[in-house]
């Protein structure tokens, strides 16, 4: 039962993501609040990982798995985050994401050797139409209603860096495939959730980040 749910439950999870961004943006920066949501995440898988007697990366495995998911999560939510923040569409951010499980498959196929039937290219490159479709007129109303009043940065620097984005999940995934993908996923999460967090304070000090409101 819950195997047969798991793909409606990803989809709705993916698909909210970027309306949290929406939702938090009058009440904090976003990289401030990611770095409380990856510090929160590394410090919850630790626990249990510590508590369950789970496997840690062996040391020099450590610095990859940071590298991962300061890929996977803190540059992808980082960036994708202050788009948002800046004005951009969740919607439009949400779509653009849409676009990484494709990229990922795409580069996978001739970097892993990976075969991918006839039936998956031809559902990929529907999905793809899909996102196209409904990106094409949200994308040329970019200088009016896709993104909202109050933004500080140019509609062009935005786009571009909601495109790096996508950029780099897709970069993170690839290299997850790698060897890091036999880590315990407790233990390699904690990690991971760990280097995202350093991105997000990172990020956060850059940008003069500092409000708050409880």
């Amino acid at each position: 039962m819950f195997a047969a749910l798991t793909p409606a439950l990803f989809v709705v999870l993916w698909s909210t993501g970027f309306v949290v961004a929406r939702a938090i943006a009058p009440y904090a920066d976003p990289n401030l609040f990611l770095l409380a949501r990856f510090g929160g995440t590394a410090l919850l898988f630790a626990c249990v990982a510590l508590a369950m007697r789970a496997p840690w990366p062996r040391p020099r495995e450590i610095g990859k798995h940071l590298f991962a998911g300061a890929l996977l999560q803190g540059v992808y939510l980082g960036a994708g985050y202050w788009a948002v923040a800046q004005g951009l569409s969740a919607g439009v951010m949400a779509l653009l994401g849409a676009l990484q499980p494709l990229l990922t498959a795409a580069l996978a196929a001739p970097m892993f050797g990976e075969k991918i039937s006839t039936r998956r290219w031809q559902g990929m490159a529907l999905g793809l139409t899909g996102v196209v479709l409904v990106l094409t007129p949200k994308l040329h109303a970019s200088a009016g209603t896709s993104f909202a009043s109050g933004a500080h940065a140019s509609p062009l620097l935005v786009v571009i860096v909601s495109v790096l984005s996508i950029g780099a999940i897709t970069a993170g995934t690839l290299y997850q495939k790698t060897s890091l993908a036999q880590a315990d996923i407790r233990s390699a999460s904690a990690v991971q959730n760990a280097g995202a967090a350093i991105v997000a304070a990172l990020l956060a000090l850059a940008l003069g980040e500092h409000r708050w409101i409880a």
